[in-house]
This record gives structure tokens, sequence and C-alpha cells, in this order.
């Protein structure tokens, strides 16, 4: 004969599952609050800091969009920087011009009337970029990439609405079964 508590677990009509789905939905509610405090969190630096890339543990990521650092960097790479402006011939840097974040490469570290500026070019481009680089203009100098996960995010921000349309359906029908 099988006892009470063998026939609750295989009917699955005990405490312990209520308990783990209890858990389960304490954790994700503390995920859900950790994400919206961090999103509150960038917003903040955004609205704050309106010219300059927002760093996080003094590091700064960017989304590559162009080939002009391939084979190096490939479209679609993400570019972790470190927050420094002081670089020097080799280093990869990204540098804001007229709002645009670039990454390319020092070519010429040059001491302009006691003020530093660089020479900066794309590995793939032919000839270097036009004018001189302040280091003011210097987001930070290149650390690691993180391959093709920057594709990723180019896709999800391009097809924003149509993915939170999808994700606020997922959620009504799944609450609607339970």
């Amino acid at each position: 004969m099988k006892n009470k508590s063998e026939s609750n677990f295989k009917n699955g009509n005990t405490y312990t599952h209520k308990k783990y789905k209890k858990i389960k939905d304490v954790i994700g509610y503390i995920l859900i609050f950790i994400f919206i405090f961090f999103d509150m969190f960038l917003l903040y630096k955004v609205a704050n800091y309106k010219n300059k890339t927002i760093s996080i543990f003094g590091k700064k990521a960017f989304v590559v969009i162009s080939g002009s650092m391939v084979p190096e960097i490939q479209v679609g790479d993400i570019v972790i920087m470190n927050g420094s402006n002081d670089a020097n011939v080799g280093d990869i840097i990204a540098f804001r011009r007229n709002s645009k974040v670039i990454v390319h490469r020092v070519m010429q570290r040059i001491n302009l009337k006691g003020k530093i500026v660089y020479t900066t070019k794309g590995d793939n481009n032919a000839i270097a970029d036009s004018g001189f680089v302040d280091k003011s203009m210097v987001e930070g100098v290149y650390l690691t990439k993180i391959p093709a996960i920057g594709s990723v995010i180019m896709y999800i921000s391009d097809n924003l609405e149509g993915i939170i349309a999808v994700v606020i359906i997922a959620v009504v029908c799944k609450h609607s079964i339970e």
C-alpha cells in the first residue's frame, strides 16, 4: 500500500510544488525590479550626460555599424572600451565627432602647442580620417570585443515595437491559461 505523501507527489498536489512556484514567482519579481531599477539608472545617466556615452564600472560598449575596422572588428561586434582618453599609436579608440561615435586606430599622437591630438584611420579605409581627434573627443581605448552580439541588438532596436507586442501577447496568453 502506498502512503499518502507518495500519492500526493505523483499527482503533483504537494505543498513542495506550490512552494517552488512561489519561490520562482518571487525570484521573477525581484529580477523585474532589478531590471526596472537598472533602466531608470540608465535613463538618468542619458538625461544628464547627453554628449557622452554611459559607462558602467568604467567601461563603455559600442555596436560597430561599419566595416571600417575589418578584419580586426566586424560589423555587428560590440567593442568594449575603457574610460581613458589617453591613447598611443596603434591603439584603437572610440571618439565622438558630430554626435557620432567612430571606432578607429590611432596613427599619430601629436603634441600641438601643448595639447595632445591624434590622427586616426580605419584599418579597412584607404586614407586617414580628416582632421585631428582632440583628447576630449575620445570616449575610450579598446579592450576587447564581443563578436556578432551587436547584430542582435541592432535587430531588436530596429524591430522593438513588434517584439514588445509579441511579449505582451505572450504574457496575456500565459496568464489567461493559468
